[in-house]
């Protein structure tokens, strides 16, 4: 059964890897995030989606420094994105993933690398042939720290942003 499952994924990763219908892009983010209290954030994504459904590899984080009010938090993140069709040059997607988080706080102390899912989606409106507006929305769900570190200001850190979402 492990061999059968194994050529079913090789099978359908060639064939969403499809060079004709390939589309990948890249996305600029910057929002707010619920860390503690809000904080600005940032997040950078890079995704290719040859079809309705596609991946999606981001990294993202709290900007400014650690205070005695706020800790900085950040994650790397592996997605699936699901795009159905788009209309009037306006594309919504759900997108659903996996990776890891951390937070740091003003003691220096912080949560080592936490595994963490987050959920989601959003809307992409187009401006240009190949650049959108993008607007996100994510729920992250945070495990326990492997190593009994600092638990993290909030298991369910939320982020609102916006950005400019390039497809080439």
């Amino acid at each position: 059964m492990g061999r059968k499952l194994i050529r079913s994924a090789w099978l359908g990763a060639l064939i969403l890897m499809n060079p004709v219908s390939a589309r990948a892009d890249a996305t600029v983010l910057l929002g707010l995030m619920s860390v503690g209290s809000p904080r600005p954030s940032f997040g950078v994504a890079f995704g290719y989606c040859p079809s309705v459904v596609g991946f999606e590899i981001e990294y993202l984080g709290t900007l400014g420094g650690v205070t005695a009010d706020h800790s900085s938090a950040g994650g790397v993140f592996a997605s699936i994105i699901v795009q159905p069709v788009t209309t009037s040059d306006v594309q919504f997607f759900g997108i659903g993933g996996f990776g890891i988080w951390g937070e740091t706080f003003v003691d220096g102390k912080g949560t080592g690398a936490v595994s963490a899912k987050k959920i989601g989606g959003g809307v992409k409106i187009g401006i240009a042939e190949r650049l959108r507006l993008r607007l996100d929305y994510r729920l992250f769900l945070l495990g326990e720290p492997d190593d009994a570190s600092r638990d993290p200001s909030t298991r369910h850190p939320q982020r609102f942003s916006a950005g400019l979402h390039l497809v080439f």
